[in-house]
C-alpha cells in the first residue's frame, strides 16, 4: 500500500511541475489567444497542501488594449517544522495599436517570493515598469523591443537599474511540408 502511495505522490508531483512550467516564455508577444478566466487548484497530499490560483483577464476597446494577469502558488507543509512557501506574479499591461503592423505600450510587473524557514534567501521581490513597442512585419512573424526600470530585492540587497530587451516570434510558417516556429527572448537587466 505504501508503494502505491509513492507511485501516486511521485506522478501528482510530476504533474503539478508539468502544470506550473506551462506559462508561457514571452511576456509581450502571444501567439495563444487570451481568454478570460479564473482558476483555482487545491492540492493535499499527505502533509502538504498546494493552492495554485491563476487569474487573466484582456480587454479591447477599439485600437487600445488592457490586460491583467496574476499567478499565485502557496505551498503549505504541516509537520515538526511548519513550512510556508509563497510565490505571486502580477502583471499589467496596456497597448495602442496604431496599425495592424505597429502598437506601442506601458507594462508593469510584480514577482514575490516568501519563505518562512530560515534560509538565506526567504524573501525576494522583483518591480518593473517598462515601455515597449509590438511590430508585427508579415501574418506569422512579430517582435516586440522594450526598455524600462527595474527594482530587485534579494537577501537586504536592494538593487535599482535599467531593463531592456527584446523578443521575436515565428509562428508555424509552412516551407514546403515543413512547419518553422521559433521563439527568442533576449533580456538584460544592468542592476
Amino acid at each position: 500500500m505504501q508503494c502505491v502511495a509513492k507511485i501516486i505522490l511521485i506522478i501528482s508531483a510530476a504533474l503539478q511541475f508539468c502544470y506550473s512550467q506551462a506559462i508561457d516564455s514571452l511576456d509581450l508577444i502571444s501567439y495563444t489567444p487570451k481568454l478570460n478566466s479564473l482558476t483555482s487548484k487545491f492540492n493535499k497530499q499527505l502533509s502538504t497542501y498546494n493552492l495554485l490560483t491563476k487569474f487573466d483577464l484582456t480587454q479591447s476597446f477599439g485600437s487600445y488594449e488592457v490586460s491583467v494577469n496574476e499567478n499565485f502558488n502557496s505551498t503549505y507543509i504541516r509537520s515538526t517544522v511548519k513550512s510556508i512557501r509563497d510565490e505571486q506574479l502580477f502583471a499589467a499591461k496596456s497597448k495602442f495599436n496604431f496599425s495592424k503592423e505597429f502598437s506601442v505600450g506601458l507594462g508593469f510587473s510584480s514577482n514575490i517570493f516568501s519563505d518562512n524557514r530560515k534560509i538565506e534567501i526567504n524573501q525576494a521581490s522583483t518591480n518593473q515598469v517598462f515601455i515597449f513597442s509590438r511590430i508585427d512585419p508579415t501574418e506569422n512573424i512579430y517582435a516586440a523591443p522594450y526598455l524600462g526600470y527595474m527594482n530587485n530585492k534579494q537577501v537586504l540587497k536592494d538593487d535599482k537599474g535599467l531593463l531592456y530587451g527584446f523578443e521575436a516570434l515565428v509562428n508555424k510558417i509552412m516551407m514546403s511540408d515543413l512547419i518553422i516556429s521559433s521563439d527568442l527572448k533576449y533580456r538584460n537587466e544592468e542592476i
